[in-house]
């Protein structure tokens, strides 16, 4: 059900409309790969920017900076593993190395990719409703 459903829902984000951002917003970044050569193309082509493609894509990298974000603070500041706290010792067993920090970290990478996502998106209440977003 998963593996049919979830590609299905791809092609319903799909049509949801064009995205239309705020370009200057986008402009201001596309400016630094001017200055900086060497900074890979930050936006693509505008014709790619639907609404379901950035629901989508700003959802994946989410995901991907609160794994990297959770390595990386675990590695560096992680002192207190879940085994050792009572209610998660369960999740200790299963993965012994996760710690507290590493959750923090990970969850507060998410949240700042959100924001400026929000940001870019031109989101209503673009601090809470990006925060929301990368948290959940």
């Amino acid at each position: 059900f998963y593996c049919a459903y979830l590609p299905s829902f791809w092609v319903r984000l799909r049509f949801l409309g064009k995205h239309q951002p705020v370009w200057t917003r986008f402009v201001a970044l596309q400016k630094l790969k001017e200055r900086y050569p060497w900074l890979p193309r930050i936006a693509p082509a505008p014709s790619l920017w639907t609404k379901g493609a950035v629901i989508v894509w700003w959802t994946f990298l989410s995901i991907s900076f609160a794994d990297i974000g959770a390595y990386f603070f675990g590695r560096a500041f992680g002192k207190r593993k879940f085994s050792s706290v009572q209610s998660f010792s369960n999740l200790g067993r299963t993965s012994p190395n996760k710690t507290v920090e590493g959750f923090m970290g990970g969850t507060l990478c998410s949240l700042l990719l959100s924001v400026l996502g929000a940001w870019l998106m031109a989101w209503p209440l673009w601090p809470i409703s990006g925060s929301i977003y990368g948290v959940t």
